[in-house]
């Protein structure tokens, strides 16, 4: 994955900026924040998922350039969830606040989405050092999410609340459902799989992408709110990139098909401008513009062209083309090095724009970048275990 000139200063902006935080109060100190709110000028919290993804992305961009820069970014994104967020029972707390925003209350709980991606980054960061640390850390969390947390089905409970000792679920939102969106957690897990040679691990990730196969429709679409028959293309996307992942290092076609199907259905979506919808209710698309999903989007599209499940015909070539004008008109460019280079988020469903510039978009938007680059320049390589 090389860096081309927009894409280099997206990941300086990851390191320089402050979003990786720099501070004397060791609950802070080089987790990274969920991203710079350029209006109040605040980071609000250190964000434990958007540190594990960090650390893979900092990993993959040091395997790629060799810059040592990045390296040290993926240690002490790794120092601090293994110093800080990992209480005793094994999982990650969500976050650490740094200003007391609305959600304070998520220090006390632990999604197990996230600490899927940790795992991933942490077992990453482990190839890249050979520090058992790491490693350790992973196998905790790696068997307290096997043994704890997986249903029967292959379903995980989606959160843990440290303080009461229970877990949580709700239809209100995606995120607090058991969904297809966990193939995320089957990343960690198959990689954790691949280091260790546990079978325990692979055959955990397998039951957890056979559940989400279910929640996937005839045209492609993961169902994101069972009650509703509803889609956030977010988690949507989650779903099409765990099972990439999982087909690809476990030799599973159909979880290939499926990630490919699951992509293509965002693109029969796509508005004439270029959009990719946030929601779909009903029959009906929602297109305020989440640039998450904009990335997202690209980077499955270069995936599945690269790898020969898409074909890039001149229609579907004008459609990435789009995406990434839209994506790059989401790049900040200042003078204040807090803000430029990286991305912003978009807006909310309501339509609002959010002066955010984000750190997990920012990370999703470089990976699909380069990507689609490489699918065009005929150079196309990566590494599943890169996904963030």
């Amino acid at each position: 994955m090389s860096l081309d000139v927009k894409t280099q200063i997206a990941a300086d902006w990851l390191l320089h900026s402050g979003v990786q935080v720099q501070s004397e109060n060791p609950l802070h100190q080089q987790g990274f924040v969920c991203w710079y709110d350029s209006e109040t000028q605040t980071m609000p919290y250190v964000y434990s998922e958007i540190t594990g993804y960090l650390t893979t992305l900092m990993c993959a961009l040091y395997d790629s350039t060799g810059d040592e820069r990045f390296l040290a970014s993926a240690r002490g994104a790794g120092d601090w969830l293994v110093r800080t967020a990992q209480p005793s029972n094994g999982g990650f707390r969500c976050l650490y606040p740094i200003q007391s925003t609305r959600f304070d209350f998520k220090y006390g709980q632990i999604f197990t989405f996230d600490c899927g991606v940790i795992l991933s980054g942490l077992v990453d960061l482990f190839r890249a050092t050979g520090e058992a640390s790491y490693l350790a850390a992973a196998v905790t969390v790696g068997d307290w999410i096997i043994r704890d947390v997986q249903k029967p089905n292959g379903a995980f409970y989606p959160v843990y609340d440290v303080d009461k000792g229970e877990f949580i679920e709700s239809d209100k939102e995606w995120s607090l459902c058991s969904g297809s969106y966990h193939t995320k957690v089957a990343i960690g897990l198959v990689n954790l799989f691949d280091i260790t040679q546990n079978t325990k691990y692979r055959d955990a990730a397998v039951k957890a992408c056979d559940f989400a196969l279910t929640f996937q429709q005839p045209d492609g679409r993961f169902v994101s709110f069972p009650t509703e028959g509803g889609t956030n293309s977010h988690p949507h996307a989650y779903s099409a990139e765990g099972l990439w992942v999982v087909g690809s290092i476990l030799g599973r076609q159909d979880y290939l098909d499926a990630s490919a199907r699951a992509t293509q259905w965002l693109f029969d979506w796509q508005s004439p401008e270029g959009i990719i919808p946030r929601h779909f209710h009903n029959g009906e698309a929602l297109y305020n513009e989440r640039v998450d999903i904009l990335a997202q989007s690209l980077r499955l599209a270069a995936i599945h062209i690269g790898e020969g499940r898409l074909t890039l015909t001149p229609e579907l070539q004008a459609k990435l083309d789009k995406l990434v004008t839209l994506i790059l008109r989401n790049q900040a460019e200042s003078d204040d090095p807090r803000v430029n280079g990286g991305f912003y988020f978009g807006r909310l469903s309501d339509g609002s724009l959010m002066l955010h510039v984000n750190v997990w978009v920012t990370a999703f938007a470089i990976q699909g970048l380069s990507l689609y680059a490489a699918v065009l320049d005929g150079t196309y390589r990566f590494n599943p275990f890169y996904m963030v």
